[in-house]
């Protein structure tokens, strides 16, 4: 039949929406990086096309706190394991599970996009998940041609090694009930691994991603493949502008440029006087790592445009759009409150 004049068309595909879930323990530091989320997740939600549904701040602590009240938050019991204190993604798959356990859990969207605080929306990412393939982000840093003896151990079902996934959770979309089948074994084989004293020498500060990448090789309905996304996120000052040329299958040599949708700000930035960055040393012209701001949120001057080196706009332009985003951030929140 015909469409009324106004109606989309009936062949016209409305994106299948997601939920964004962040983690947190609740500390200053991780509370401030999820205010900056929250704030660039309301900027871009509601963009043409986008696919974004509701937020979720997924607390794991013992008592809410002052953010429960101004971001929507779903509290669970932690973890309890003495391990999660020096490292807190311990926690993470434990928290994840209980929320996807809770009939009332306020997620009515079919599709989840794991996140994390110190993830920008820089606009609105596509749902590029289906039913029975998840969307992420592969890190270069994921490898299971290195410490074979480990995969070995983890690679429980022996799939080939090629075929391993180099992701974490977290950026993922996938599936609400693809997420369900993984956090059955997720949990329980990070906690297995951790207590390994050789696979948490080896790999860190990373273990529990490598836990959720074996782990969905062992779930019940078998390997799960991955859509691999390098216009996922961006991870600057190592990436300078906000397009990718990357594709994954990596060894494909001509790939379109694109944005990249997240932005994800763990290295530290350092810039000399003349706007080049100066990886392990500190920055004379502009320095700023998350790190240093354990108890306080950054101040809002620390990011203003007119402090920045010259040169860096034109050589870095994407760590100068960071700091543009931070001082919007910070100031809009904090006015100029912070260290």
């Amino acid at each position: 039949g015909t469409v009324p004049d106004g109606d989309p068309a009936e062949s016209e595909v409305i994106p299948d929406k997601y939920h964004i879930v962040v983690t947190s323990g609740g500390g200053a530091y991780s509370n401030w990086e999820t205010e900056i989320c929250y704030y660039w997740y309301l900027k871009v939600k509601d963009q043409p096309g986008s696919s974004m549904g509701g937020f979720t701040r997924l607390l794991h602590a013992k008592e809410d706190d002052y953010l429960s009240k101004k971001i929507p938050t779903i509290r669970v019991d932690p973890l309890g394991h003495p391990g999660a204190v020096s490292f807190p993604p311990l926690a993470r798959p434990l928290a994840l599970k209980m929320l996807m356990d809770m009939e009332d859990n306020g997620i009515t969207e079919d599709y989840v996009l794991m996140g994390e605080p110190d993830h920008i929306f820089l606009e609105p990412v596509p749902n590029w998940a289906t039913p029975t393939k998840p969307a992420s982000f592969p890190f270069f840093y994921i490898s299971f041609e290195e410490q074979p003896d480990l995969v070995r151990k983890w690679n429980k079902r022996r799939v080939p090694v090629n075929m391993l996934p180099p992701i974490g959770n977290s950026p993922t979309i996938i599936h609400k009930d693809q997420l369900k089948e993984i956090l059955k074994v997720w949990p329980d084989l990070t906690l297995e691994m951790f207590n390994h004293n050789p696979t948490r020498e080896a790999w860190g500060w990373v273990l529990e991603m490598y836990a959720f990448a074996f782990s969905s090789a062992l779930v019940d309905s078998g390997l799960v493949e991955f859509n691999l996304r390098p216009d996922l996120m961006l991870q600057p000052p190592w990436d300078k502008t906000d397009m990718v040329d990357r594709c994954t299958p990596l060894e494909v040599k001509i790939c379109p440029e694109r944005k990249a949708k997240i932005l994800h700000y763990t290295y530290g930035f350092d810039f000399d006087k003349t706007g080049e960055y100066t990886p392990g040393k500190s920055g004379v012209g502009w320095r700023f790592d998350k790190r240093a701001f354990q108890s306080k949120n950054p101040k809002a001057s620390r990011f203003e445009p007119s402090k920045l080196p010259a040169g860096m706009r034109e050589k870095h332009p994407l760590s100068y759009r960071f700091a543009e985003i931070m001082y919007e951030a910070c100031t809009s929140i904090w006015g100029d409150s912070g260290i």
